[in-house]
C-alpha cells in the first residue's frame, strides 16, 4: 500500500493524486456534528423509529450476510447481465461489474467480482470517512477555517463538473468544505482537506482506512479496486461499524445530496432517497491519447422499509454512453426489488 520508505510529503501527494485522479501521466478524473431531527427510518431495523437515525442501520451487521443468492436474486443476475452483454455488443461499454445487497434479507449478487478499477472520485468518501474519524478525538477539527486562495483550480479538468464552486480568496470552515467535496465531488475542497488531514497530523487515519478494510495494493494509474472492495465502505457507514453511529449517520445524509444524477439515481423514482457516490477518470498518456475511460457509481438506494446497496463500475471511451448502462442496470434492480416489495 503506502510504502513505509515514502516520506510524509511524498504519502500526501500520492494520495491527492488517488483523490483528485492526477498523475503523471495526467488523469483526468479528478480524482461539527450536527443535530438531526428525529424522523421515519428509511431503512428496515431491529432499530425503534424513534431515533435520530434515518440512514444507518448499526445492528444489521449482527444478522451477517450471505453470498449465496436466493432463487430472485438469480434470476436478477440474469436480467442485469443480460442488459450488460447487449450493451457490450453495442459498443456502449468494455466492462462492467455489479455488486447489489438487498440489506433486510442480507442476499445479494455479484457480476464481474474480481474486475479491478480506479476509483478517482469516489475516495472522496474516504476522505470524509477520516475526518468523521479523526474528529472523534479532535471535535474541533471540523470548524477549522481553510483558506481557498483558488491558485489552482482541479475542477477545470472535470467532465462531470458543478455549478457550485468554492470562492476565491475566502475562508471556509473544513464541515463546509467535506459538504462541497461530498454534494458537489470539488476537487478544491479535497485537495484543501487533505492538505490539512496531512498538517493537523490525521493524514494516517486517511492511509489507515484501507488497510482497515483490507486494501493493500493502490495505484495511480492501475486499477487496483474490485467492486466488492469498494462496497465495503458504503456497508461500514450503513452498519456504523467504522464511525460513531451519529457521524455515520451524517456521512449517509451528505451523500444523499450529491448533485450527480446520471447514474444510479437515474434508474429510480424521484422521490426515492439515495446516497451514493460517483468516480470519473480519463486516462491519457504523455501525447494526450486517450487510453481509457472508467465511470463508477455506489451507494445505497433506500426502497421503503428495503434499502438495498448496489455499486456499478464501467470502462468504456464514451462517458454517456457509460451514464446510460449505469442508469439502465440501476432500473433493472429497482424494478426487481419493487416487484418483489409492493
Amino acid at each position: 500500500m503506502f510504502n513505509s520508505w515514502m516520506s510524509k510529503e511524498g504519502t500526501i501527494l500520492f494520495i491527492l493524486g488517488l483523490l483528485l485522479g492526477i498523475s503523471t501521466w495526467s488523469l483526468y478524473g479528478f480524482l461539527s456534528h450536527q443535530s438531526l431531527p428525529k424522523i421515519s427510518a428509511l431503512r428496515s431495523s431491529d432499530l425503534s423509529n424513534e431515533t435520530p437515525y434515518k440512514f444507518i442501520d448499526p445492528l444489521l451487521s449482527l444478522r451477517g450476510v450471505t453470498d449465496t443468492p436466493t432463487p430472485d436474486m438469480v434470476d436478477l443476475q440474469k436480467k442485469v447481465q443480460s442488459f450488460v452483454d447487449t450493451e457490450k455488443n453495442k459498443g456502449n461499454v468494455n466492462v462492467v461489474s455489479v455488486s447489489m445487497r438487498d440489506f433486510g434479507r442480507t442476499t445479494g449478487f455479484v457480476i464481474n467480482p474480481d474486475e479491478k478499477y480506479l476509483p478517482a472520485s469516489l475516495l472522496k468518501v474516504q476522505n470524509m470517512i477520516a475526518y468523521f474519524k479523526a474528529s472523534e478525538e479532535d471535535s474541533s477539527l471540523l470548524n477549522k477555517k481553510l483558506l481557498y486562495t483558488g491558485a489552482v483550480d482541479y475542477n477545470k479538468t472535470e467532465i462531470f463538473s458543478s455549478s457550485v464552486q468554492l470562492e476565491k480568496d475566502k475562508f471556509y470552515s473544513v464541515d463546509t468544505l467535506i459538504q462541497h467535496m461530498i454534494k458537489h465531488s470539488d476537487n478544491n475542497a479535497a485537495s484543501l482537506l487533505l492538505g490539512n488531514l496531512n498538517s493537523s497530523g490525521y493524514i494516517d487515519v486517511f492511509t489507515g482506512l484501507f488497510k482497515d478494510l483490507g486494501i493493500t495494493d493502490i495505484s495511480l494509474t492501475d486499477d487496483y479496486i474490485t467492486v466488492r472492495g469498494y462496497d465495503l465502505f458504503f456497508r461500514v457507514l450503513y452498519n456504523a461499524t467504522y464511525l460513531r453511529r451519529d457521524l455515520s449517520e451524517r456521512a449517509l445524509l451528505l451523500l444523499s445530496q450529491t448533485d450527480f444524477l446520471n447514474g444510479i439515481v437515474a434508474g429510480v423514482p424521484n422521490d426515492i432517497v439515495v446516497s451514493h457516490k460517483f468516480g470519473e477518470l480519463s486516462l491519457v498518456n504523455e501525447q494526450q491519447q486517450l487510453l481509457k475511460r472508467e465511470l463508477h457509481d455506489c451507494g445505497i438506494v433506500y426502497y421503503p422499509h428495503h434499502p438495498y446497496m448496489i455499486c456499478i463500475m464501467t470502462k468504456g471511451s464514451d462517458f454517456s454512453k457509460l451514464e446510460s448502462v449505469l442508469a439502465g442496470i440501476s432500473r433493472i434492480v429497482f424494478e426487481h426489488q419493487q416487484n418483489l416489495y409492493q
